[in-house]
């Protein structure tokens, strides 16, 4: 839910919901981590909206299952640009679907908390930080 805040208050939500993301993904990591390399697999967001249907398959594969044959098709009905306008936008829960667009609704300031609280993290994760756009991957996808 959208939430009307601005100046200080704000900034001190940015870097709290930034120090929100940066336990949860290491708890998403550590568990990750954990498991030996044949029973882990990573899966990305913007691996999975620049090609929804390989990338399904890649899961299916991996957990040793043959993708529906209408796979393409499931996809297409349920992409974000099948979503009606009345159900998508600021606010509601299908929002923008767009890789980075916080890059563009933050200011300067608001980015650099943010690449001060997850840089690290991001790094980790094989992120771009800086010189360049943050949170640009730059490593090749692993399992």
């Amino acid at each position: 839910v959208a939430q009307d805040i601005s100046g200080a208050a704000r900034r001190r939500f940015i870097e709290r919901e930034a120090e929100r993301w940066v336990a949860r993904t290491e708890i998403v990591l550590r568990a990750y981590e954990d498991h030996p390399p044949a029973r882990r697999l990573l899966v990305r967001y913007e691996d999975l909206l620049v090609d929804t249907p390989t990338e399904l398959r890649s899961i299916y594969s991996w957990l040793g299952l043959d993708p529906p044959q209408d796979l393409a098709g499931r996809v297409a009905a349920r992409a974000f640009s099948a979503v009606p306008d009345t159900e998508k936008g600021p606010g509601r829960f299908h929002r923008a679907a767009i890789v980075g667009l916080w890059r563009q609704n933050f200011t300067p300031e608001e980015q650099d908390v943010c690449e001060k609280v997850m840089g690290p993290m991001l790094r980790r994760t094989g992120y771009e930080v800086a010189p360049g756009p943050i949170g640009r991957r730059t490593e090749p996808r692993s399992g």
